[in-house]
């Protein structure tokens, strides 16, 4: 079995330069480094969730990065199928979107990720791991708040469940358990 690589080849050097191999982790020996020739700039990105800023602190020509945040500090930029919005999110609890520190520039002069696949999804509060099922926790995206809401994987082998007023409907709550097997 051969182990995939990549090689770019840049003018007056030789092929192998320029070469990286995948590892059986998944992650590659090394990272491309330029060819001196490669010019060019992205345009600013285009149809960006209003949601997230961007800031390119060494400008937006192709190998460069730019810095993603939210615009609300309690949230994380995350990449989205297509046919999804951070509203279904919510509703989806099984869904793990990975999260997005930067887009770059590439050589085709587009940015990678895709800016129309970047939303911005609400962060799990700081309380995973505590043996205290938190609701805004019980879903994929914060490890099921560190597995405080099953009975078989809380370290106390207890479920205990908080109990919060719904300000909508006045109605007292309970959390519910929600797991995944395997």
């Amino acid at each position: 079995m051969s182990v995939p690589a990549c090689a770019c080849v840049c003018a007056k050097q030789g092929p192998s330069t320029n070469v990286i191999r995948c590892r059986k982790d998944g992650n590659w020996t090394g990272s491309f480094k330029l060819c001196p020739q490669s010019k060019g700039q992205c345009s600013l990105p285009q149809n960006l969730n209003p949601s997230i800023r961007v800031s390119c602190k060494k400008g937006h020509g192709i190998g460069e990065e730019c810095e993603l945040t939210c615009r609300d500090n309690n949230s994380d930029v995350v990449i989205l199928l297509s046919n999804m919005t951070a509203d279904s999110m919510r509703k989806e609890h099984w869904r793990n979107p990975p999260k997005v520190k930067n887009i770059v520039c590439t050589m085709g002069l587009k940015w990678y990720p895709h800016p129309e696949v970047l939303h911005c999804i609400k962060r799990c509060d700081p309380f995973i791991g505590d043996n205290y099922c938190d609701s805004v926790n019980n879903r994929a995206f914060c490890n099921y708040d560190g597995g405080d809401c099953c009975h078989s994987t809380v370290k106390t082998k207890k479920v205990s469940s908080i109990e919060h007023l719904d300000r909508d409907s006045l109605n007292l709550l309970k959390t519910k358990c929600i797991c995944l097997l395997k």
